[in-house]
């Protein structure tokens, strides 16, 4: 499993409890809107756990470039690879 599946695979887990579906499709093109349960809010606590989940802190510019779930994954990849 390389980096970004196995980043792919906890996100995942991330957004299906948060919106409380196990068994949600999520993939690297997954966006917010697709899911009719995901609002800004459900994002706000997705994105603070993803954070958790990798012991880091998304920038806010980052944030703002979050449109796709393979954007959260590029986003946590890019924040490994810098330490």
């Amino acid at each position: 499993m390389t980096d970004e599946e196995a980043v792919l695979a906890a996100i995942a887990r991330i957004v299906r409890a948060n919106l409380n579906d196990s068994g949600l499709a999520i993939t690297v093109g997954t966006r917010p809107e697709m899911v009719p349960a995901w609002n800004s809010l459900r994002m706000v606590d997705i994105i603070l756990d993803i954070e958790d989940a990798f012991a880091m802190r998304f920038d806010v510019s980052d944030i703002d470039r979050l449109r796709t779930v393979g954007d959260m994954v590029d986003a946590v990849v890019a924040r490994q690879s810098a330490r």
